[in-house]
């Protein structure tokens, strides 16, 4: 099946046809602000009850020929977010991404917007990715030594960062030689973003900065903005970077341990940058949840909180959760968004005694994707999410208790190709989400039902999934539309499909689809080196998914094969690693 045939597909999978018609007016239409490997858009409107609109959307680089369609923008409208909790009402719009693409790169976006073959107003803008901040020349450079430093020095030099945090301007880069520097650091100064200030290790060895326990900061650049740590080692105190009303802050290329919490903000910030680093908690038993909550309370590796902010490529593991978003106490309305734009991807997440990715409070165009995700309580959690769209493609998780927990009435999730391998429940969730779309899924659990959750909403959809049946299990699955008021129980996809409506081309599975892969006990820790969630080529994964542009885009058969990995792929570099880049 062609690609423009699996396209057409695809899009009759997303709008809901209504006789009806309805009128549409056009309001607002903002460009959102880009990360290195994605653009975001939204398009408020009036109108639409029915719900019969849409957005395509179709994109190439400038000054080429050739178009490719991204997917079609998230139809937002009204819905009714953390009703038990909070009560949050959606706005009326349009939102949506287009996903991995090159850093640095201006590129032509067309969006219609139309209703039953009808075109309401078309836009065309140009947008670039954001560039790597990869060529910045210091105008003042200052030499930072250990005490008694065996070689030679360079001189403007210094032994302790205070005495120089008042000369630290935009501009500045501060090279620090190995050695462990003892203390705790307020910056006073912040950079600006073409000239920020950098502290950045020498590559002749380790540059520690020890907190001396400090039940606080060791580094604070609250309300300060642009600063960039690279390279250096951090350890040993409370938090190791608080930034809040802090903008453009980096983190690059270094060792975080004996922390609480490793990389925090707390307040609306922009375009954090925290990438390449090894983050270490002190969580010595991920799977006895009481007790560590008991002894070490939430500890955190990343929480970040605002717009634009890019977490890849980072090794984070024995903490309460390894990276989060910050949690709102008041929501600001739905046109005055929080927390957006944000990316996380390709990072080595293990040893979580909740939650591996926190999308939590999270209003539109929030993306993670080829993440790896082992030994937690939670793998991705979504509660709740203000509209969306929340985008969730291509993760690897396994031996996880919950791997999806959709609750609090998220509303705007986009669910693709990844490999959800639980050890318990493969899909279970209270049954109280909405307006999502999940499919090209893997799904494989260790105990009772496969799935045991539910959606009210006729929005939602599961189709063109993998199950796999517990050997002995009666019923695979568990679903209510009405919040735990009725369940039904089903045997099988076919019986699903006809209570529910839903995974009308949905397939059955079993571990041997996988390479080298058991069953995952639950409460055992695993190597999250030796887990190769890759295809064998065996079962009924080949070729069963549908196209979904700008996700399946590489498929190699028929149709795109089911999981996070094509067959024949290689498995994907996560976590840290030398030479790197965006």
């Amino acid at each position: 099946m062609k690609k423009p045939i699996l396209l057409l597909h695809f899009l009759l999978l997303f709008q809901i046809f209504l006789n009806a018609q309805d009128s549409i007016i056009s309001r607002d239409f903002f460009v959102d602000p880009p990360t290195f490997r994605s653009l975001a858009f939204r398009w408020i409107i009036e109108g639409d009850e029915n719900l019969n609109s849409t957005v395509l959307v179709q994109y190439r680089k400038k000054d080429t020929m050739d178009w490719k369609f991204a997917m079609p923008l998230t139809r937002i409208d009204g819905d009714v977010v953390d009703r038990e909790y909070g009560p949050f009402k959606t706005g009326n719009l349009f939102s949506g991404s287009i996903l991995e693409l090159e850093p640095a790169t201006l590129y032509e976006v067309q969006l219609r917007l139309s209703e039953s073959g009808r075109t309401y107003e078309e836009k065309t803008v140009e947008v670039s990715t954001r560039t790597p901040d990869e060529n910045f020349k210091p105008k003042k450079v200052l030499q930072l030594y250990p005490e008694n430093y065996p070689g030679e020095i360079i001189e403007p030099s210094y032994t302790d960062l205070n005495d120089i945090l008042y000369k630290l301007t935009g501009g500045t880069l501060v090279i620090i030689h190995p050695g462990t520097y003892y203390g705790t650091y307020e910056f006073l100064i912040g950079g600006s973003r073409n000239n920020p200030i950098i502290l950045r290790g020498s590559p002749e060895g380790e540059a520690i900065f020890d907190g001396k326990g400090t039940d606080g900061k060791i580094f604070d650049v609250s309300g300060k903005s642009y600063i960039h740590f690279e390279n250096i080692t951090i350890r040993n105190g409370y938090t190791g970077i608080k930034g809040n009303d802090a903008d453009g802050i980096v983190v690059k290329n270094c060792t975080i341990f004996d922390v609480h919490y490793g990389i925090i903000s707390f307040t609306k910030t922009k375009n954090w940058v925290i990438a390449n680093n090894h983050i270490m908690g002190g969580v010595d038993d991920w799977s006895d949840r009481d007790r560590v909550k008991d002894k070490f309370g939430t500890c955190t590796g990343v929480i970040v909180d605002g717009i634009g902010h890019v977490v890849c490529y980072n090794t984070v593991h024995d903490f309460w959760d390894c990276v989060t978003i910050s949690n709102l106490e008041e929501p600001e309305p739905w046109y005055e968004p929080h927390n957006m734009c944000i990316d996380f991807y390709n990072n080595d997440l293990y040893n979580a005694a909740d939650d591996c990715i926190e999308t939590d409070f999270s209003y539109y165009n929030v993306r993670v994707w080829n993440n790896e995700l082992t030994n937690s309580h939670v793998g991705i959690s979504t509660q709740p999410v203000y509209g969306g769209p929340v985008y969730i493609f291509r993760n690897a998780v396994y031996n996880v208790k919950i791997p999806l927990k959709l609750h609090n009435w998220p509303s705007g999730l986009l669910i693709f190709n990844n490999t959800f391998v639980g050890s318990e429940r493969a899909f279970w969730s209270d049954p109280i989400w909405q307006n999502a779309k999940i499919m090209n899924n893997l799904f494989l659990g260790a105990s009772s039902y496969t799935v045991a959750t539910g959606s009210p909403d006729e929005r939602t959809i599961l189709d063109y999934n993998g199950y796999y049946r517990i050997p002995g299990q009666e019923n695979m699955f568990k679903w209510s539309t009405d919040n735990r008021k009725t369940w039904f129980r089903m045997s099988n996809l076919s019986e699903f499909f006809n209570k529910t409506g839903q995974e009308e081309h949905g397939c059955m599975v079993d571990y041997n689809i996988f390479c080298d892969i058991e069953m995952p006990i639950e409460g055992t820790t695993y190597d999250p080196s030796k887990i190769d969630l890759s295809l064998s080529g065996k079962g009924n994964a080949i070729n069963a998914g549908v196209y979904i542009p700008n996700i399946a885009d590489d498929f190699k058969g028929a149709a795109p094969d089911l999981g996070c990995y094509e067959y024949g792929d290689p498995p994907l570099h996560y976590g840290q690693y030398e030479n790197f880049v965006y």
